[in-house]
């Protein structure tokens, strides 16, 4: 580690035992479980490499924590969306090679100074901007577009694009990458015609080019079929699969504790909350919890969702706030402030588990996950 790299953490260390304080609302993530999911994906890809994919703060897990956890799993490269991404990875430390897969404005990469560092270009215009005044040696990953429209080189200006990167001298094509659209949808026609245009076009180059990929979580299903070395896994990582014909054995990494603030009796026929959407038909015991929808608590889950104190359901009434929730405590008896009230649960099976939060708000997991403040504090833990 550089020496600048180390003090840094020396002074942020010292910074955090002169300010301690007791935060309102902490996200536990699982060194066990990340490097468990992660061996689940290596036994499925086979000799296809697993490339974690930390984007969007690692799905809510902690872009800098998750990335320490696996900085020694030998892993091809850590996929991230922007450039400010790989650039706090690098200023914490972080030697995994990157790949940026989101757009990058030209003047990033044409300035970019950062070690080991790779860009997804999948655009004519920008390539021929870079290839004219791009200088020093710049790793690229050429995105073809094979059917889901959104990023990518058609596949007739797939050679013209090879051509410019190629004959750049500050230009390297270190891969070339597609996505898949539909991996786990139960009608597999379109996947197969995407992966039969992307073999088409990628397998002359199989000993030609370091890393060939289109595989994302659900696409592991597809690693044989496809022609490449690399799957990109991003939800299956931490602990969650929407492929609805498999059963993995993966462990969810994250889970939100808080603690109740306050404590408050309601008599029969008062409500509840911005709207008063929620009326009491007996004498009620609400518990106050110092989180909100700016936090970790979906707004869809007003009236809806629940957290568990001690394993007890606590069902959510009223409107979920900014700051606070209000959750009905009948299960709890000897309920007090300061008590700790499980937001998000880590147990697949629970109530608050993040599959069971996403389908109460019609949702995806990666939502729910992506929706986590990057604010709150977070702590790895065994």
């Amino acid at each position: 580690m550089k020496p600048r790299v180390w003090m840094r953490g020396v002074f942020r260390r010292l910074r955090a035992q002169r300010y301690k304080y007791q935060r309102q609302v902490q996200v536990n993530v699982s060194r066990s479980a990340l490097e468990s999911n992660l061996k689940v994906f290596q036994r499925i890809c086979g000799n296809v490499a697993v490339a974690p994919v930390l984007k969007s703060n690692a799905y809510g897990h902690g872009l800098v924590h998750v990335a320490r956890i696996l900085d020694t799993a030998e892993c091809p490269f850590f996929v991230v969306d922007g450039y400010h991404e790989a650039l706090i990875l690098r200023n914490e430390g972080i030697r995994t090679p990157l790949l940026v897969m989101g757009f990058t404005p030209s003047e990033n990469i044409l300035g970019s100074r950062l070690h080991n560092v790779a860009f997804m270009v999948g655009d004519l215009e920008q390539l021929k901007t870079l290839a004219t005044h791009r200088q020093s040696q710049c790793r690229l990953h050429l995105k073809v577009d094979t059917g889901l429209h959104r990023h990518g080189v058609a596949p007739s200006e797939f050679n013209e694009a090879l051509r410019l990167i190629t004959s750049a001298p500050g230009l390297e094509l270190e891969g070339i990458c597609s996505h898949f659209a539909d991996a786990s949808g139960s009608d597999t026609a379109f996947t197969k015609t995407q992966l039969t245009g992307w073999n088409r076009l990628v397998e002359p180059h199989l000993d030609r080019v370091r890393y060939l990929h289109i595989a994302n979580t659900a696409g592991t299903t597809w690693t044989q079929e496809a022609v490449g070395n690399v799957a990109r896994v991003g939800l299956g990582l931490y602990g969650y699969d929407t492929h609805p014909s498999r059963s993995l054995s993966l462990k969810p990494a994250l889970s939100i504790q808080s603690r109740l603030r306050s404590l408050r009796t309601i008599d029969p026929g008062e409500r509840v909350g911005y709207g008063l959407t929620w009326q009491a038909s007996d004498v009620t015991t609400l518990a106050l919890v110092p989180t909100g929808y700016n936090a970790c608590v979906d707004h869809r889950l007003s009236n809806k969702g629940a957290f568990r104190i001690e394993g007890a359901v606590c069902p959510i009434i009223g409107r979920v706030s900014m700051n606070t929730t209000t959750i009905n405590i009948p299960q709890v008896t000897d309920a007090k402030p300061g008590q700790v009230v499980e937001i998000i649960a880590s147990d697949p099976e629970a109530v608050n588990s993040v599959s069971k939060i996403a389908s109460i708000c019609n949702t995806t997991p990666h939502v729910i996950l992506s929706g986590i403040s990057p604010l709150l504090r977070r702590v790895i833990v065994e």
